[in-house]
């Protein structure tokens, strides 16, 4: 994918920043753990450290269109989770393993009975499951 560097933040058709812009432009603070250290003083957007964003600034500070996948390191012959190099899931297997429920707002809904991981309404996971119930990659 070409980068294409931009001179502003803006909304692009992505499922991470739904919440993250006013009028399709404007980036605004948001009750999103995505977020919590993103902005100063919730207004003004920042770099810092976070693999979600690695890619995502040109010198620390202009920000950028680049090819983000969430998944493209979560699963194993495009099948089974594994627990990879990912802020987004350091907390969410035991023994690197096992799929487990924790304080996340990204997993708020993912699992039943604290355990099992199931289909949900979040745009996250949209396209992450077959039939609603079995895991699988995804582009």
């Amino acid at each position: 994918m070409t980068v294409v560097c931009v001179t502003k933040i803006w909304r692009h058709d992505c499922c991470l920043c739904d919440k993250c812009y006013d009028n399709n432009s404007t980036p605004r603070r948001h009750d999103c753990c995505l977020c919590d250290k993103c902005y100063d003083n919730n207004s003004t957007p920042r770099r810092h450290d976070c693999c979600l964003c690695d890619k995502c600034y040109d010198n620390n500070s202009t920000p950028r269109r680049h090819d983000c996948c969430l998944c493209d390191n979560c699963y194993d012959n495009n099948s089974t989770p594994w627990r990879h190099d990912c802020c987004l899931c350091d907390k969410c297997y035991n023994n690197n393993s096992t799929p487990r429920r924790h304080d996340c707002c990204l997993c708020d809904n993912c699992y039943d009975n604290n355990s099992t991981p199931r289909r949900h309404d979040c745009c996250l996971c949209d396209n992450c499951y077959d039939n609603n119930s079995t895991p699988r990659r995804h582009d």
